[in-house]
Protein backbone atom coordinates (compact mmCIF):
# COMPACT_ATOMS: atom_id res chain seq x y z
CA UNK A 1 0.00 0.00 0.00
CA UNK A 2 1.34 3.42 -0.94
CA UNK A 3 -1.45 5.56 0.46
CA UNK A 4 -4.86 5.77 2.01
CA UNK A 5 -7.67 8.31 2.11
CA UNK A 6 -11.17 8.47 3.50
CA UNK A 7 -12.65 6.48 0.58
CA UNK A 8 -9.89 4.24 -0.70
CA UNK A 9 -6.55 2.55 -0.28
CA UNK A 10 -3.98 3.00 -3.03
CA UNK A 11 -1.53 0.33 -4.17
CA UNK A 12 1.32 0.20 -6.68
CA UNK A 13 2.07 -2.83 -8.81
CA UNK A 14 3.91 -3.69 -12.01
CA UNK A 15 1.55 -4.51 -14.85
CA UNK A 16 2.58 -7.99 -16.05
CA UNK A 17 1.63 -7.27 -19.67
CA UNK A 18 3.44 -3.97 -20.08
CA UNK A 19 6.04 -4.15 -17.33
CA UNK A 20 5.25 -0.63 -16.10
CA UNK A 21 4.11 0.65 -12.70
CA UNK A 22 0.34 0.99 -12.33
CA UNK A 23 -1.67 2.35 -9.43
CA UNK A 24 -4.72 0.55 -8.08
CA UNK A 25 -7.27 2.58 -6.13
CA UNK A 26 -9.58 0.31 -4.10
CA UNK A 27 -12.66 1.51 -2.25
CA UNK A 28 -12.62 0.75 1.44
CA UNK A 29 -14.87 -2.13 2.45
CA UNK A 30 -16.86 -0.11 4.98
CA UNK A 31 -18.06 2.60 2.55
CA UNK A 32 -21.77 3.25 2.64
CA UNK A 33 -23.62 2.95 -0.70
CA UNK A 34 -23.67 6.75 -1.23
CA UNK A 35 -19.89 7.02 -0.87
CA UNK A 36 -19.31 3.95 -3.03
CA UNK A 37 -21.39 5.63 -5.75
CA UNK A 38 -19.21 8.77 -5.45
CA UNK A 39 -16.13 6.58 -5.80
CA UNK A 40 -17.55 4.98 -8.97
CA UNK A 41 -18.59 8.41 -10.30
CA UNK A 42 -15.01 9.60 -9.83
CA UNK A 43 -13.81 6.81 -12.14
CA UNK A 44 -16.58 7.43 -14.69
CA UNK A 45 -15.64 11.10 -14.92
CA UNK A 46 -11.89 10.48 -15.14
CA UNK A 47 -12.14 7.78 -17.83
CA UNK A 48 -13.52 10.27 -20.35
CA UNK A 49 -10.85 12.91 -19.75
CA UNK A 50 -7.61 13.54 -21.56
CA UNK A 51 -5.69 16.43 -20.03
CA UNK A 52 -1.91 16.69 -19.73
CA UNK A 53 -1.84 16.80 -15.93
CA UNK A 54 -4.68 14.43 -15.07
CA UNK A 55 -3.78 10.79 -14.59
CA UNK A 56 -5.39 8.35 -17.01
CA UNK A 57 -7.65 5.63 -15.57
CA UNK A 58 -7.89 2.24 -17.27
CA UNK A 59 -10.63 -0.05 -15.95
CA UNK A 60 -13.12 -0.46 -13.10
CA UNK A 61 -13.52 -3.81 -11.36
CA UNK A 62 -17.12 -4.11 -10.13
CA UNK A 63 -16.42 -7.12 -7.91
CA UNK A 64 -13.60 -5.49 -5.94
CA UNK A 65 -14.70 -1.86 -6.37
CA UNK A 66 -11.33 -0.69 -7.58
CA UNK A 67 -9.77 0.83 -10.64
CA UNK A 68 -6.37 0.82 -12.27
CA UNK A 69 -4.76 4.07 -13.28
CA UNK A 70 -1.55 5.60 -14.53
CA UNK A 71 1.05 5.55 -11.78
CA UNK A 72 1.76 8.86 -10.07
CA UNK A 73 5.47 9.24 -9.42
CA UNK A 74 5.24 12.20 -7.07
CA UNK A 75 2.79 14.04 -4.87
CA UNK A 76 2.63 17.79 -4.55
CA UNK A 77 4.47 17.39 -1.23
CA UNK A 78 7.29 15.50 -3.01
CA UNK A 79 7.48 18.19 -5.70
CA UNK A 80 7.70 21.00 -3.14
CA UNK A 81 10.24 19.18 -0.98
CA UNK A 82 12.45 18.53 -4.01
CA UNK A 83 12.10 21.86 -5.80
CA UNK A 84 11.24 24.53 -3.24
CA UNK A 85 14.78 25.84 -2.74
CA UNK A 86 15.25 26.13 -6.54
CA UNK A 87 11.90 27.77 -7.35
CA UNK A 88 11.57 31.49 -7.89
CA UNK A 89 8.97 33.25 -5.77
CA UNK A 90 6.62 33.59 -8.76
CA UNK A 91 6.70 29.85 -9.38
CA UNK A 92 5.99 29.11 -5.72
CA UNK A 93 3.08 31.52 -5.85
CA UNK A 94 1.61 29.84 -8.96
CA UNK A 95 1.90 26.39 -7.37
CA UNK A 96 0.19 27.64 -4.21
CA UNK A 97 -2.63 29.32 -6.14
CA UNK A 98 -3.21 26.23 -8.26
CA UNK A 99 -3.38 24.13 -5.12
CA UNK A 100 -5.91 26.53 -3.62
CA UNK A 101 -7.98 26.26 -6.83
CA UNK A 102 -8.16 29.86 -7.86
CA UNK A 103 -8.13 31.25 -11.34
CA UNK A 104 -8.40 29.47 -14.65
CA UNK A 105 -10.83 26.97 -16.18
CA UNK A 106 -8.67 24.03 -15.12
CA UNK A 107 -9.00 24.97 -11.49
CA UNK A 108 -12.79 25.14 -11.84
CA UNK A 109 -12.65 21.69 -13.38
CA UNK A 110 -10.44 20.47 -10.53
CA UNK A 111 -12.93 21.85 -8.01
CA UNK A 112 -15.53 19.60 -9.64
CA UNK A 113 -13.25 16.61 -9.24
CA UNK A 114 -12.61 17.47 -5.60
CA UNK A 115 -16.35 17.44 -5.06
CA UNK A 116 -16.27 13.78 -5.99
CA UNK A 117 -13.37 12.65 -3.85
CA UNK A 118 -13.71 15.26 -1.13
CA UNK A 119 -9.97 15.31 -0.42
CA UNK A 120 -7.26 17.85 -1.05
CA UNK A 121 -3.90 17.61 0.65
CA UNK A 122 -0.27 17.95 -0.34
CA UNK A 123 -0.01 14.17 -0.22
CA UNK A 124 -3.17 13.41 -2.26
CA UNK A 125 -2.49 15.74 -5.20
CA UNK A 126 -0.38 13.91 -7.78
CA UNK A 127 2.17 15.50 -10.07
CA UNK A 128 2.68 13.98 -13.49
CA UNK A 129 6.36 13.79 -14.37
CA UNK A 130 7.40 15.04 -17.80
CA UNK A 131 5.16 16.96 -20.17
CA UNK A 132 2.12 14.71 -19.95
CA UNK A 133 0.52 12.57 -22.62
CA UNK A 134 1.49 13.37 -26.13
Amino acid sequence: MIGSGSYANVYRYIDPGYGIPVTLKRAKRDLDPRDLKRFRNEFDLLKDLSFPYILQVFRYNEERNDYAMEHCHATLRDFIDTNNVHMAFGTRKRVALQFLHRGDETSSFERGLLGLSGERALTTVCIRSGSGRG
